[in-house]
């Protein structure tokens, strides 16, 4: 034992000096899940228990009530063709209207998409209209005795997706789990937590970037295993072709997003409008910028600036969910009762043990296969291609 000359100082005697530890462990990443809570916040919100690989839903709509003038017509002309897939909709007695002049329909629509008209019907006159003029059905007559006329109906869908496996796995020796550190925490508990909120900010992601591809037995372990479609799956088509809008690089403006609600609104009526509005931080800062003047708020001479949940529009208030996930570039609005996620039944999250080594360590795995529902793509918009600059 040495001698150590007084005074007494920390630097001379650091033998038996205690650490002081805050034992709360941080995880500081970018782990939070916003649109996970948004959806499902229990991770099992579908409306039917998941039982298979595939999960389907039906979707049906009404007969369609507009379509479009293919190609320009003159005011003469009595018989032309509408858009592909919708002339067998229009039926004899439909009384049409395109711009200010009305049209009868004489003879059912055919599968060739032809439609016969009589023109100028009731007090208007017969006009030019140019190739895609909107061609609405306004009304429909039937003769007094007449005999039943033959309509056309519409078939339901059956959309899907697939299930998916997700796993994380660690590794833990006897010995590790057996000391005491730091953290006041079970290891096995740590890690496992550790590696759910792994799992659970790529699940989100994939909600969003995922693409729908079935298992089979080829090599690639992608097409081997299998994997659910997500926001920006163009082929599965969870969002409606017509609802993706393209800015084109231009600054996002709140034009943009009004006239993006009103078709959707064109589309689904007010019932069924997009609840929130999904945006990356450079997006927010834009929707604040743009909403500032319309600002609804308790005056404060303490507090600068204002901070926007919401918004209000004639089709119904909007949420905002700012979430980090969600692409720069890109804002998703979707009508959230119509998404969800659940496990195929019995196949939650779940932490097993895997095997025990010869070293005395024991592998752990964090396990579950779930599915993502996105229906209804109509219910759903996005407006994508916004500069990130301007």
């Amino acid at each position: 034992m040495a001698g150590v000359n007084f005074p007494k100082t920390t630097l001379g005697d650091t033998t038996t000096t205690a650490r002081t530890v805050d034992e709360d462990i941080i995880i500081v990443n970018q782990a939070a899940t916003p649109l996970l809570r948004a959806i499902s916040p229990t991770l099992n919100n579908l409306p039917t228990p998941c039982k298979s690989t595939k999960y389907e839903w039906v979707e049906d709509e009404l007969e369609i009530t507009e379509s479009t003038i293919q190609p320009t017509i003159t005011a003469g002309d009595t018989s032309w063709s509408v858009a592909s897939g919708e002339g067998e909709y229009f039926l004899a007695g439909h009384i049409l209207q395109a711009e200010d002049e009305l049209m009868l329909v004489t003879t059912k629509g055919t599968a060739s998409d032809t439609i016969v008209v009589a023109r100028g019907y009731g007090y208007t006159t017969g006009a030019s209209h140019t190739a895609g003029t909107t061609l609405r059905i306004v009304g429909r007559l039937h003769n007094e005795g007449g005999d039943a006329t033959t309509d056309t109906y519409g078939v339901p869908t059956i959309p899907y997706n697939n299930t998916q496996i997700w796993q994380q796995q660690f590794k833990m020796t006897s010995t590790e789990m057996a000391i005491l550190r730091y953290g006041n925490v079970n290891r096995l508990d740590y890690l496992e937590s550790k590696a759910i909120k792994v799992l659970m900010a790529l699940m989100e992601r994939n909600f969003i970037y995922g693409t729908r591809v079935t298992r089979s037995t080829t090599a690639a372990i992608a097409a081997t295993s299998g994997s659910s479609g997500g926001l920006m799956d163009t082929t599965a088509a969870y969002i409606y072709s017509g609802n993706r809008n393209n800015a084109a690089s231009a600054a996002l403006t709140r034009k943009m997003i009004l006239d993006l609600l009103q078709e959707i609104f064109g589309l689904v009526g007010v019932e069924y409008m997009p609840d929130i509005m999904m945006c990356n931080a450079w997006v927010k800062r834009k929707v604040n910028d743009m909403f500032e003047t319309y600002v609804r708020t308790d005056r404060t001479d303490a507090t600068g600036g204002a901070v926007y949940t919401s918004f209000m529009t004639d089709y119904g208030e909007v949420d905002l969910l700012l979430d980090h996930n969600c692409p720069a570039a890109r804002t998703f609005f979707l009508h959230t009762p119509f998404c969800a996620i659940g496990p195929l039944e019995g196949e939650q999250f779940r932490t097993v043990p895997l095997a025990i080594t010869s070293a005395g360590a024991t592998e752990w795995q964090v396990w579950g296969e779930y599915t993502q529902m996105i229906k209804c793509p109509k219910t759903h918009g996005e407006i994508y291609g916004i500069s990130t600059t301007t």
